[in-house]
């Protein structure tokens, strides 16, 4: 049962075999880019917990990273034409490569929700490049709209 005002992040059955199957019909020469609003894997998920009391183990909130990111892990490294996994959830700005998968969380040009930086990150945008090799370059640019964030 979710806590009042929580929200998950996660596939639900269908989903799931949806993604298997679409994951399954692509060849294997062809790179993949998957893009999800939150965050599939990320380091930063248990470090936002602003509630959290500083002595005692670090919870993971509800909502910052995939609920099923064990899944959904096993199932990206199944095909290894997976490049990369983009996101923008957090606000912030993170990368990890597990497994040989780039998960790249994003900011946010709205920032801390249009009150400048985000627990030091700047308001931005990622620049995605794709090259005709298959790789990609995933390279996070600060707008600065927001003097004295």
């Amino acid at each position: 049962m979710e806590p009042e005002g929580a929200f998950y992040g996660g596939l639900d059955e269908a989903q799931m075999d949806w993604l298997t199957r679409d994951l399954a019909s692509v060849p294997k020469t062809t790179p993949i880019l998957i893009w999800s609003h939150i965050p599939i894997i990320s380091a930063l998920a248990p470090l936002i917990n602003s509630k959290a009391p500083k002595t005692e183990p670090i919870p993971i909130e509800a909502g910052h990273i995939h609920w099923d990111a064990v899944q959904v892990l096993a199932l990206l490294t199944k095909h290894p034409n997976v490049q990369a996994c983009l996101s923008g959830h957090l606000h912030r700005i993170d990368h990890v490569e597990l497994k040989g998968i780039h998960f790249y969380c994003n900011g946010a040009v709205s920032g801390a929700w249009w009150r400048g930086k985000n627990d030091g990150f700047d308001e931005g945008y990622a620049v995605v490049d794709l090259f005709d090799d298959g790789t990609l370059s995933c390279k996070y640019t600060p707008y600065g709209w927001q003097a004295g964030g």
